[in-house]
């Protein structure tokens, strides 16, 4: 307010809780009986008044202008001496409310005046809300009711409790309850009255305790449906509290699970039968496979047992294409058609034993046995059995030797050179051009062997099986010569040795086959090596003859024995069966004694 030469009376009243109304005096002395009324004046007047101003009529109408501009809720009084009286239409014009006149101003006029100013800006706030208040009002009674309405058509049970449970509205009126009569309060419902026992017992102890401590629950309960019945639902109830905190409801919502509870049913109904049925195939599938498996070993075993019938035959055939190779009466044609024979026999040879080695390892009747060999001698025979044989397709075959490689290690020797005979045959089988090479090092404590070679590769889509027994990869007549076992053979023979075996290849470039595994090592002095394979011509001069009895029942291997061991300068006596052998050991007491392991 700006600063006017006149004394300006200010009371004001506010509708704060802590407020009282106010009472400024600009001239304590002359308005001093006004101050000394203070609390008369406070308890008449209506506190929804904002502010009433008293104006010295000094201020004239420019400053009841600047006033009312500044604060147009306010009720203006003008204060006049009686003579000014006449005037005082001109001023309630300009805004005035009312007028006082002075010098004997009454507390109880003041204060009527002040009431009754109140008392027109009461009304006149309510005359310019009324209109927003109905209306807020009617809108806030359809809400209400379209909630209502929506609260009764829903499919969920909702209802409206106090915090002790009892029950104060419910949108479904429960058949056991009877209707309400009009105009009687039969008050709140109990649980008992809406809900079945185990409802009840689990909402006393669980639901709304809960609630009340944290303020929401969610579980499963029972509920009465419209024909009486027990349903499962599901529950939520939520407490709703105070600006205080305290507790004023809790709200409830149930909802009908009868469909999902029939659907969890019927879902472990299923799973029931799908677990029973994937246990009856899985022991019919178990069963198929001890069956797949012991017809596997069947088979393995008939082959191994197979093993000693094969090769009766057959190293017949050998012994005798070996001994008329070394008649020298053979016309070149005949020794030729003798090595064919021989050549033939010895392949076949082969392929039985692979077929049988490979048979023994899924039977597991193959032994490891790890022992002090000269590891030099080995890759050099290894080196003069199949240089020839790259020589013949016009390839080249190096070893590479790690100078650091000892002589001597421990380790199964029969396996670890077949797996390398087995190797560098399949890479000569599959090279056209170019070589082979074999390289050997120690790499802590394991055994590293790369087989590279120049061949075609091996494609991509081929790697899969390419240890699958019987497969023969590629497309060409070379690759599918064989049985398809030889790199099979190898893998297990690895990993029956402790060891793995892996391929590296490119298409049109070669192939590597490396495996490692684990050795053991002995004294630095190195194994005495073989002589090597020599001929036998016969016994040496000055000798006593040697008695020799040979027991096979098969006549072929009999006669292939006499005719081996005769001419070395042996005295021979043959026996069919074990009963010969035994009557002709005690009579003639033979030296050394030639028996097949397998005999009737």
């Amino acid at each position: 307010m700006p600063s006017f030469p006149i004394t300006v009376l200010r009371v004001a009243c506010s509708l704060a809780e802590d407020d009282r109304f106010g009472l400024w005096l600009a001239d304590q002395e002359r308005y001093q009986y006004a101050a000394c009324r203070l609390d008369q004046i406070a308890s008449l007047v209506v506190p929804k008044v904002a502010r009433v101003i008293l104006l010295e009529a000094e201020v004239g109408l420019e400053g009841l202008a600047d006033i009312k501009a500044r604060w147009p809720d306010a009720a203006l009084v003008i204060l006049i001496e009686p003579q000014h009286e006449p005037e005082m239409p001109t001023w309630l014009a300009q805004g005035a409310n009312d007028y006082l006149l002075k010098p004997h101003l009454s507390p109880l006029r003041l204060s009527h005046t002040v009431q009754q100013l109140a008392a027109q800006a009461e009304v006149q706030t309510l005359a310019a809300t009324l209109p927003e208040t109905q209306q807020a009002l009617q809108e806030a009674v359809q809400r209400q009711g379209r909630l209502l309405t929506l609260l009764r058509l829903s499919s969920e049970h909702i209802s409206l409790m106090d915090p002790q449970g009892r029950v104060l509205w419910h949108n479904r009126q429960p058949q056991a309850v009877p209707e309400p009569t009009p105009g009687v309060s039969n008050g709140p419902l109990t649980l008992a009255d809406c809900y079945p026992p185990d409802t009840v017992k689990t909402l006393q102890t669980e639901g709304i305790p809960t609630a009340l401590r944290e303020g929401l629950w969610m579980g499963e309960n029972w509920l009465f449906d419209s024909e009486q019945n027990i349903i499962p639902v599901s529950q939520l109830i939520i407490a709703h509290r105070s600006a205080s905190g305290e507790v004023e409801y809790l709200s409830s919502v149930m909802r009908d699970i009868s469909d999902l509870k029939a659907a969890e049913k019927a879902l472990q109904t299923i799973n029931h039968e799908l677990e029973r049925q994937v246990e009856s195939r899985t022991v019919e599938s178990e069963r198929a496979r001890k069956a797949a498996e012991a017809a596997n070993q069947a088979k393995s075993l008939f082959l191994v047992n197979m093993g000693h019938e094969l090769r009766t035959p057959l190293n017949a055939i050998l012994g005798f294409s070996q001994m008329i190779a070394a008649e020298p009466s053979l016309t070149p044609r005949q020794i030729e058609e003798v090595s064919i024979i021989n050549r033939s026999g010895e392949h076949l040879l082969t392929l039985i034993n692979e077929i049988i080695d490979l048979s023994k390892l899924e039977v597991g009747r193959t032994p490891f046995n790890p022992a002090p060999f000269n590891l030099h001698y080995l890759l050099d025979g290894l080196v003069d059995r199949l240089q020839c044989k790259a020589e013949a397709k016009g390839l080249s075959f190096i070893l590479h030797q790690d100078p650091a490689l000892p002589t001597s290690l421990v380790a199964d020797e029969a396996k670890l050179r077949q797996v390398l005979l087995n190797l560098v045959s399949h890479a000569i089988k599959l090279t056209q051009a170019g070589g082979i090479k074999l390289r050997v090092a120690l790499r802590q404590n394991q055994l590293l062997c790369e087989v590279e070679d120049t061949g075609s590769g091996i494609d991509p889509a081929d790697l899969d099986q390419l240890f699958e027994p019987f497969s023969q990869i590629g497309q060409s007549q070379v690759t599918r010569e064989g049985t398809g076992l030889g790199l099979p053979i190898c893998q297990q023979l690895v990993r029956l040795m402790g060891g793995e075996l892996w391929v590296n290849s490119k298409p049109g470039v070669g192939s590597i086959f490396a495996f490692s595994l684990p050795v053991g090592f002995v004294s630095d002095e190195p194994l005495p090596s073989s002589t090597g394979y020599r001929r036998v011509v016969g016994l040496a001069p000055g000798q006593k003859t040697h008695r020799m009895l040979v027991v096979e029942d098969n006549w072929t291997n009999r006669s292939l024995l006499q005719n081996l061991l005769e001419p070395l300068g042996f005295q021979l006596q043959l026996a069919a069966n074990g009963q010969d052998a035994v009557a002709i050991w005690a009579n003639w007491h033979p030296h050394l004694v030639w028996m097949d392991l397998r005999m009737p």
